[in-house]
This record gives structure tokens, C-alpha cells and sequence, in this order.
């Protein structure tokens, strides 16, 4: 397993390294004729200073442990279970409650393997549940994040819907999804609007959406965000109707503040709009993304460019030091974005972020290559 890399600005005196562990419910238990919407386990917080929440098991990893060990013991100790296999999902830094002047980083693994089935082995209650946007006020503060991370997938597809008809994207996607395995159940598409005026950009969304369901790449498998457009069509659009979709502020809004206002008040009032992501390029655009009372308050982020790219050249990239000092400062969920391919996830891990966008990656993934496995979305 790749830890997350160590830059120079980091103290470790400072941080607090805690590991988290998601288990979700192997189909195989539940019981006969059961709906098998996911479940994971989640335990009950009934003493102490946060008593009164729900949270993933876990806990603080202790000296001379390495991540993944300590996240073996934490989950023997707290719910019974011994871990086989795991892999790093994302890392969160927050501000430590109890210690004011250090920061919890948590290290969020999902399990996918283990034996023997959870209990409270602490005494305290465990239970499998289906977990919902709304039911993130239930958990603890840090673990909230997690509910964004539950809801995107790993790997976000930017398509110009100008560029192509829908039905050739659809294709595409598709195709993407049998020769990528690491893609199923793990793709979010953004659907740029890329100089589309805003009544044909949500004509064309909404077409999109009735393709991606009509193929069974729909609501619960492939999350799709929408770019909001300073126009009325904005209001009027049925696309925010649709519980699969999030809204998507390219970074020209940070100049659109009074617009904005407006927006996110429009948007406040749309429960099913659950998510908002933002582009981002430096340490400005995204305090103003995920910090600032007059931004779109982001649950995530793609932060660009990681490499110079030739569609802009004039922009050098951050590198992956500079992307990954940035990432760490803000809680939200960061994609990495420009010059990079698919097996840059597992750099990505490494420098704390959540996941991998881009254009050009996906269509470079097809090269050479032959369909392998029947897509599953």
C-alpha cells in the first residue's frame, strides 16, 4: 500500500494520523429476496465529548505502526474483524477538537476484504445501514467527508458535449468502461458546457441523461455534474430534477460574485442538488472555492494543471508537491487534473488526493487496446 508523501511543510508533531475503515455488506449476507442497496457498517459514539454520533470504526495510529497496521488492530479491537484487504480511498486533514493547535489526518481505507463479522467488540452498538446524503448530520464532523466520497467516483470524465453527438459519447463511455475495469462503479462525468449558450447547454444535459439511463449507465452507477451558466435558463432547467446530478462552477465565477449569490441561494433551495464541484488552479481560486462565505462552497475540487499540457502550454503545471501542499490545506475532495493517464491514480493517493480527472485520459486508454470484460454499469 502507498502511504501519502511527506512534504517539507508538514511537522509530524503537528498531525494526528488517524485510520478509518469502510466495510460495505457483502450482498452474499443478506437475506433471501432482501433489496441490496449498500450497507455499511458504522458504529455508535454513546460516551465521551461526541457522544450522541454515529461514526466509521477506527482510531489514532500509534507509534512505529505503519497505516495499514494500525488499521488491522483498530478494526480487531473495535468490531471483531480481521483485515485481509484494503486500499487507501482518500485522506482528510481537519482541525483536532481536542488539541487546537494540531490536525487530525485521517486516512480513509476501504476494506473489500476480511474475516469474520462485525461486532461491538467495545461494547458499544454496530450496525449495518444504508446511508444517505441527509443522514451525514448523524456522524461525526470529519466523517461527513466521507458521505461526498460515498456519493463520487474516483475517476472523473470531462466531456465536451459540444464537440460530439451524445450518442457518440455514450459509445465512447462505454467503451472506456469495458477496457478500464478499474472504472466500474468508480466513474463521474462532468458535462462541460464549452461555449454552449445555457438553453441549448441543458437541452443537450438533459438529452445526455436520457441516454446514460436508457443504457443503464444511470442513477447510482455514473454521478453526472452539470456546469451552472449565469442565465435564467439556470431556473428554468428540469436537469436539477434529477437526483443523480450535481452542480459544477467553472472558475470564471470567482469573478461573478454577485451572480453567485444569487445562485447558491437558488441552489439552497434545490435539496436535490447534492453536490458542487469547482475548477480550480491556485491557492487562491480554491480558498475561495472551498473557504470563503462568498464562494460556491465546494464538496470537491479539481486542481489543474498537474503537468503542462499541450492544448495550454503557456500554463506550467503545479507539479506534484505544489498539488499536493494545496490539496492538504482544504478538506474537501480533490481531483488531480492535466497531462496525466489513468495509472496516475495510484500517485494521486500518494500525494493525499481523492481522485483523477481529465479529458484526453480516458480516450487515451483505448489505444492498443481490445475489450476485455462486459461492462457492469
Amino acid at each position: 500500500m502507498t502511504h501519502p508523501s511527506m512534504t517539507a511543510h508538514h511537522v509530524a508533531d503537528t498531525c494526528i494520523h488517524v485510520v478509518v475503515g469502510i466495510l460495505k455488506r457483502p450482498v452474499s449476507t443478506f437475506p433471501a429476496g432482501a433489496l441490496t442497496a449498500d450497507e455499511y457498517c458504522v458504529g455508535f459514539r454513546d460516551h465521551g465529548l461526541v457522544k450522541g454520533f454515529w461514526e466509521f470504526p477506527g482510531g489514532k495510529v500509534e507509534s512505529g505502526e505503519s497505516n495499514t497496521q494500525a488499521l488491522n488492530r483498530e478494526l480487531m479491537e473495535e468490531i471483531g474483524v480481521k483485515v485481509i484487504q484494503s486500499r487507501l480511498l482518500l485522506t482528510i486533514n481537519t482541525p483536532s477538537g481536542a488539541q487546537k493547535d494540531k490536525t487530525v489526518r485521517l486516512l480513509v481505507y476501504e476494506v473489500t476484504a476480511w474475516d469474520g463479522e462485525p461486532y461491538g467488540a467495545e461494547g458499544q452498538l454496530i450496525q449495518w445501514q444504508q446511508l444517505t446524503w441527509q443522514d451525514r448530520s448523524r456522524f461525526l464532523p470529519a466523517n461527513r467527508h466521507m458521505f461526498t466520497a460515498l456519493c463520487l467516483g474516483e475517476y472523473l470524465q470531462i466531456l465536451n458535449l459540444k464537440s460530439v453527438a451524445q450518442e457518440q459519447l455514450l459509445a465512447d463511455i462505454a467503451a472506456v468502461v469495458k477496457i478500464n475495469k478499474a472504472l466500474h462503479g468508480q466513474l463521474a462525468l462532468r458535462l462541460r458546457a464549452n461555449g454552449l449558450t445555457a438553453p441549448i447547454y441543458y437541452e443537450q444535459v438533459a438529452v445526455m441523461l436520457d441516454l446514460l439511463t436508457q443504457h443503464s449507465l444511470a442513477a447510482g452507477k455514473i454521478r453526472c455534474f452539470a456546469d451552472v451558466l449565469p442565465d435564467q435558463a439556470f431556473f428554468k432547467s428540469n436537469v436539477w430534477q434529477n437526483t443523480n446530478v450535481g452542480a459544477y462552477f467553472p472558475s470564471w465565477w470567482q469573478q461573478e460574485s454577485e451572480k453567485l449569490a444569487k445562485f447558491l441561494m437558488h441552489l439552497d433551495h434545490q435539496p436535490q442538488v447534492i453536490l458542487r464541484g469547482v475548477s480550480c488552479h491556485s491557492a487562491d481560486e480554491l480558498q475561495w472555492a472551498c473557504s470563503e462565505p462568498t464562494g460556491p462552497q465546494a464538496h470537491f475540487y479539481c486542481l489543474s494543471p498537474i503537468l503542462t499540457t499541450k492544448s495550454h502550454p503557456a500554463h506550467p503545471g503545479l507539479g506534484w508537491c505544489r498539488w499536493s501542499m494545496l490539496n492538504q490545506i482544504h478538506s474537501q475532495l480533490g481531483y488531480a487534473l492535466g497531462g496525466l493517464n489513468l495509472e496516475a491514480i495510484e500517485q494521486v493517493k500518494a500525494n493525499g488526493g481523492f481522485g483523477l480527472a481529465g479529458i484526453t485520459a480516458f480516450n487515451e486508454s483505448m489505444k492498443g487496446k481490445e475489450p476485455v470484460v462486459e461492462s457492469s454499469i
